[in-house]
């Protein structure tokens, strides 16, 4: 069965590893077979599409073993009329495309729900919804992938309504200690979580960051040597939200600066 739509998004989403409530609900054997009645050619029945749906990429080179839900989470993504269910799915897709998709899917009438869209490589297993202007809601997701040893994570909002569905990126931060460099950043989310307050609500993102070395590194052992780390700090950014984008706190701006001394690469678009 073919969507209408495919999208390719260099965004992962293993798993919730990190702090925040997502909205996202595990799926249940029941829910997983009623989602997937509409998605799957076959292998519905048993919650996973075996083989893989022709829209995914294993389809047309004959890998993969099928594609699993994780998760779903359902909202006013597109119209403030109509709720939808965004479904996380593992399988069926490369190690570029993050090892899945997400699926948009809506009810049609009492009959059974239909595959409107899907995004290849965006994984949609750890995302809060917020409240958009016109009554619709978006998603901010974190997003958790390796990428040449150096762990990844990242926090981007989602708009579904739009050709290019994520429409900012908040900040990416690196671990790259395991990537033999002589020096780097060492990064990682601690928490994130709406704050309330006004017509819609904040954001408070809380994340450490240090700075490391590496000495008595070899040609022969490019990854031995001696590993020193300074001190790591704690920072608390806070942004407001006007239904469409965050912006940082003058506060949070000036921890911004601070913290791309250890990473360039932090802030997104």
């Amino acid at each position: 069965m073919r969507a209408r739509v495919g999208i390719l998004l260099a965004l992962s989403m293993f798993g919730p590893v990190l702090a925040a409530s997502p909205s996202n609900q595990p799926i249940s054997a029941a829910a997983a077979r009623e989602l997937l009645s509409g998605v799957c050619d076959t292998g519905g029945e048993s919650g996973t599409c075996t083989p893989c749906p022709d829209f995914t990429t294993d389809a047309t080179n004959g890998l993969g073993a099928g594609l699993r839900p994780t998760s779903v989470i359902y909202g006013k993504f597109t119209d403030p009329k109509h709720t939808d269910a965004l479904v996380d799915m593992s399988g069926c897709e490369p190690y570029e495309n993050n090892y899945g998709v997400s699926l948009r899917l809506r009810w049609q009438g009492r009959t059974a729900w239909e595959l409107v869209n899907y995004f290849q490589g965006f994984r949609s297993s750890h995302c809060l919804k917020y409240p958009a202007q016109g009554g619709r809601e978006l998603l901010l997701c974190q997003g958790d992938y390796v990428v040449r040893y150096t762990l990844v994570h990242s926090l981007a909002l989602f708009d579904l309504k739009q050709p290019k569905v994520q429409t900012q990126l908040l900040l990416r931060v690196f671990d790259s200690a395991n990537n033999c460099l002589p020096s780097g950043g060492r990064q990682s989310l601690l928490s994130w979580r709406s704050l309330p307050g006004g017509r819609y609500p904040g954001l408070q993102i809380t994340l450490m960051s240090a700075a490391y070395t590496r000495a008595g590194q070899t040609q022969a052992d490019p990854c031995g040597g001696t590993l020193t780390t300074t001190p790591s700090r704690a920072y608390t950014l806070d942004y407001t939200y006007d239904g469409a984008k965050f912006r940082p706190t003058p506060a949070t701006s000036r921890a911004l600066a601070a913290l791309q001394r250890d990473n360039p690469d932090l802030l997104g678009e």
